[in-house]
């Protein structure tokens, strides 16, 4: 290999190199949701970990905290492969219109910090799943021990959710209020 030295050669080198990222990075994007799709439908993580394969060089990383942010996938740093997060997999289904919408980040824009998604335990995923075993459980004619602990969990949920709403509308109400600017009257001697 020779070593290029003259800048305006190297100034090219840079420009052609950014431009074939932002279309590998578009490919990468586009590919995406079909992966997750894919987990969401059938189980099988194996994309994930072979869009991994290839991206060697890349914000791996990004990849890595994108698809287990918005697909049921986990991280196996062991196997260096995805495995199924099946908790997440019964509790929640693919939204197209999610990936279709400007609301969607770009995976190689997504930040997400990894130590703090390292030490994330999100309960909520976590107790919809469980209500949703013991459904798929009963279904499948099993018996269930403590079935009334899943109305608990239930109106447990709905109280949080109800509540989180209640939280969000008057944070907006008051966030609104501040934002009122009175215009004074006419002076009236």
């Amino acid at each position: 290999m020779q070593i290029v030295t003259d800048i305006r050669k190297l100034q090219a080198g840079i420009k052609s190199i950014g431009g074939a990222t932002g279309r590998i990075n578009g490919q990468i994007q586009a590919v995406l949701p079909g992966i997750i799709f894919h987990a969401y439908k059938h189980g099988n993580v194996t994309l994930g970990t072979e869009l991994l394969r290839v991206t060697r060089g890349m914000e791996r990383q990004a990849l890595i905290v994108y698809l287990e942010e918005f697909g049921p996938f986990r991280w196996d740093k062991a196997n260096s492969a995805f495995k199924l997060n099946k908790a997440r997999a019964q509790a929640e289904e693919f939204d197209p219109a999610f990936f279709e919408s400007a609301e969607c980040p770009k995976w190689w824009e997504y930040t997400k910090d990894t130590k703090s998604l390292e030490s994330t335990f999100d309960l909520q995923v976590r107790v919809m799943a469980l209500i949703k075993s013991m459904g798929n459980a009963k279904d499948k004619g099993k018996s269930v021990v403590h079935e009334d602990l899943s109305e608990y969990l239930q109106a447990a949920l709905a109280k949080y959710n109800s509540d989180k709403a209640l939280k969000a509308a008057q944070e907006q109400a008051q966030a609104m209020a501040d934002k009122t600017v009175v215009q004074p009257g006419p002076v009236v001697a």
